[in-house]
């Protein structure tokens, strides 16, 4: 899982560099107002979504992984 969650922050952190690229283009076109703020939002979304995974998510998994393995390990006898 760890792996998948890996592949999609990658994913994720690639389309903000698209985002950001994109916005600093527009930056000195005749793009709207209202497309440069959509834009922007867009990539602060980004952000977060990829902060989100970073922290949350994978602090949740690995909360899940050490409890699984201690189980693991006291039915082995292997942790007191």
């Amino acid at each position: 899982m760890a792996e998948a969650l890996d592949m999609v922050i990658k994913a994720a952190e690639d389309y903000k560099l698209v985002l950001q690229q994109r916005l600093e283009e527009f930056e000195s076109s005749e793009l709207t107002e209202p497309a440069k703020r959509t834009l922007a939002r867009q990539l602060g979304r980004a952000k977060l979504f990829i902060e989100t995974i970073d922290d949350q998510v994978l602090e949740q998994l690995r909360e899940m992984v050490n409890g699984i393995e201690t189980l693991e390990l006291a039915a082995r006898g292997e942790f007191v």
